[in-house]
């Protein structure tokens, strides 16, 4: 019997998804013509309302794009990164936002589902930038095998990447609610009570809603330096953290940021100010991961730039050196001009150690002595105590020369290094130090290049208890008589502040600039720490890729204008003195990725059983050729009669043809076999 139809089972169909990936390639004017954009955004800490409106008003500098960036890849991404768009890949990609950000969007038209991981390619007229497959941004040819790429044995890392917010301490820096701000009408009086001492109806009334707060200032006497825990409520101003993958607790204690040497010219890290006048102070907790003894390796790098302590006898207020010699310079004090030269500052100020010093916390109970079943509350206090004598680091500073130190508690071994002579003219620059234990070796490296090194046999640990300090090495250090250095660098010399007149014993607090603080778990050889210098942040990345999205972002300072000389048809750009945004029209080289496209492939099975479709619809065969009949002609019921198959057709429950299928060549049916055709195509 000849079956014209036959119904398709569950089992004889399929969908089955694939990527198929499409190569684009694009020049300025193509990549224009295709909406590819570019913006150079940066965050400021302005009121939200100075750069929302139009006008005078308008969002000149991408703010509000840097906000949406922030928020959906980069803002607390370690702790939050379930609230992240797209895959993550939360070991191999570090997203690192500093103050700006270049923004590269390509249309979701071009690259489809997503752009294919390790086709990114961007030629500009310095740099050619790749994508590591795994949402990082690096330059053509960097090797990321010869950087420190392992997250977890970075223990400690502060540059600190979000010390820009800080820059300015006077305005409030993100959100809270309208309930924690005194009402527009309270005097001065009022505000400097302090608000949680305000009368109910000087707040506003409506406190149940939520405002933006960014750029509202705090008092009306900025604070010129910051200390962890002052800021008022507490609970929108959690611990501070390092910038690790290990989120540890850090304490900051009068503290100043600002802009450092480090960078390029449109964008340069933050960088933490100490001045040994006020105390600056930076602390953690112990930790073993900090923790290292004799036999095991381990690396310290900053970035620093120390400054010089002076004396000018009984001269107090405010002065300028003029110069850049360190020697013998021009102090200028109100209207009198005298020579003066820096004195030999023979105390030791600390930069980085875990040593000699601890904090304890421990509970009293109020009036316990006199009243012991008083009931009263239990008070929390914590103090500085010694700790051990053995230390495994100490990095100080005494006169012009750094010295890093161990000790098992019955030896001390020490190098040193000079970073501040005239001939390194390091009174206007910042330098890189990495010191490090490898095997049995202390090593110092002076930007990139090994100077110091001395061969180690403890017999003892050199683990201990103490805390990390930064910039000190406890609250129980001297300050100086009528303080330190002063605020901060000049084009062709520097600033001091209020200068001593006398000396103090005893250790004292470090005076300079330090950045880009890291603590390793391991040694590194020469081409690892060249490349940590060279880099300044120790990573090969210049930002990130976020494939499911279309976009690509140039994060690292130092590299923020690689895309401003790409300039896809008319761009927006920052001007490099923070100015009104310029326009650049320059050669973009090439553009190139590949588009990840989802296509479904559809799969019939056709199976024909084998006393199936045995006869032929052709109407040769018809004994009268005729559509009105279907009386087979009679060489039809030969046995060497065959059908073949040339064309399968595939209906819907109306019987409406949907799907032809067309073979290359006839196929012959078998009376004795069944025959499968697999019909495919693509949706």
């Amino acid at each position: 019997m000849a079956y014209v139809y036959k119904q398709f089972t569950a089992q004889d169909k399929a969908l089955i998804p694939f990527n198929a990936h499409k190569q684009y390639d694009f020049n300025n004017v193509s990549a224009l013509a295709n909406s590819a954009s570019y913006y150079s955004s940066r965050w400021t800490s302005e009121s939200y309302d100075l750069y929302s409106g139009t006008g005078s008003k308008s969002d000149i500098i991408n703010v509000i794009k840097y906000n949406q960036i922030d928020k959906l890849y980069y803002r607390n991404y370690l702790s939050q990164i379930h609230d992240k768009l797209g895959p993550i890949e939360y070991i191999k990609q570090p997203r690192n936002l500093y103050e700006k950000v270049n923004i590269f969007s390509i249309p979701m038209g071009l690259y489809g589902n997503q752009i294919k991981p390790g086709s990114f390619y961007l030629k500009s007229n310095t740099y050619d930038v790749i994508d590591d497959k795994f949402g990082n941004l690096l330059i053509s040819g960097s090797n990321t095998n010869n950087y420190p790429n392992n997250i977890q044995e970075n223990v400690f890392r502060l540059d600190p990447i979000k010390g820009f917010k800080k820059y300015d301490l006077g305005v409030h820096e993100g959100y809270t609610t309208i309930a924690e701000l005194p009402d527009p009408t309270a005097t001065k009086e009022m505000i400097e009570q302090g608000i949680e001492s305000l009368p109910l109806h000087y707040y506003h009334k409506n406190y149940e809603k939520n405002r933006w707060r960014r750029g509202t200032r705090i008092d009306y006497n900025s604070p010129t330096t910051f200390t962890s825990g002052q800021r008022k409520p507490l609970k929108f101003y959690p611990l501070d953290k390092d910038d690790s993958y290990f989120m540890n607790n850090i304490h900051y204690y009068n503290i100043a940021f600002n802009t450092s040497s480090l960078g390029s010219i449109a964008h340069k890290f933050p960088k933490i100010l100490f001045r040994s006048n006020t105390g600056s102070l930076i602390s953690s907790s112990h930790d073993e991961k900090f923790n290292f003894n004799g036999d095991e390796d381990f690396s310290l790098s900053f970035w620093i730039r120390p400054y010089p302590v002076v004396t000018v006898g009984k001269g107090i207020g405010f002065a300028a050196v003029i110069g850049s010699n360190d020697k013998d310079n021009i102090l200028t004090v109100g209207t009198g001009n005298f020579n003066f030269k820096k004195i030999t500052d023979n105390e030791k100020r600390y930069i980085l150690s875990k040593s000699k010093t601890k904090r304890v916390h421990s509970y009293h109970i109020k009036d316990f002595a006199n009243n012991p079943t008083s009931g009263l509350p239990m008070k929390h206090y914590s103090k500085e105590v010694p700790s051990e004598i053995q230390f495994p680091y100490e990095i100080y500073m005494r006169s012009s020369s750094l010295y890093f130190d161990m000790s098992d508690g019955d030896e001390i071994k020490s190098i040193n290094v000079e970073i501040s002579s005239s001939n390194t003219s390091s009174i206007n620059r910042t330098s890189h130090i990495l010191c490090q234990h490898s095997g049995s070796t202390m090593e110092i490296y002076f930007d990139g290049t090994k100077i110091s090194s001395t061969t180690t046999s403890f017999k003892n640990q050199t683990r201990n208890t103490a805390d990390l300090y930064i910039g000190g090495n406890g609250s129980s250090n001297n300050l100086d008589n009528n303080g330190g250095i002063g605020i901060s660098a000049i084009e062709n010399g520097f600033s001091i502040g209020n200068y001593i007149s006398g000396s103090v014993e005893g250790p004292k607090y470090f005076n300079g600039d330090i950045s880009n603080i890291n603590i390793w778990s391991r040694a590194y050889n020469s081409t690892f720490i060249k490349n940590i210098s060279e880099s300044i942040n120790g990573s090969p990345y210049i930002g990130n890729i976020f494939y499911q999205n279309g976009f690509t972002t140039i994060t690292h300072p130092t590299y923020y204008s690689v895309l401003n000389s790409v300039g896809i048809g008319n761009m927006m750009i920052e001007a490099t003195d923070n100015s009104d945004p310029f326009i650049v029209d320059n050669s973009l080289g090439t553009l190139q990725f590949q588009g990840t496209h989802l296509i479904y492939e559809n799969e019939y099975q056709c199976t024909v059983g084998e006393h199936e479709f045995n006869n032929t619809e052709n109407i040769s065969a018809r004994k009268y050729k005729s559509t009105n009949t279907h009386e087979l002609a009679d060489f039809t019921t030969s046995s060497l009669f065959k059908p073949h198959v040339t064309t399968i057709g595939l209906y819907d429950d109306n019987m409406e043809l949907l799907v032809v299928g067309k073979l290359g060549q006839p196929v012959r049916m078998s009376d004795e076999t069944d025959t499968t055709f697999v019909l495919r195509w693509d949706s």
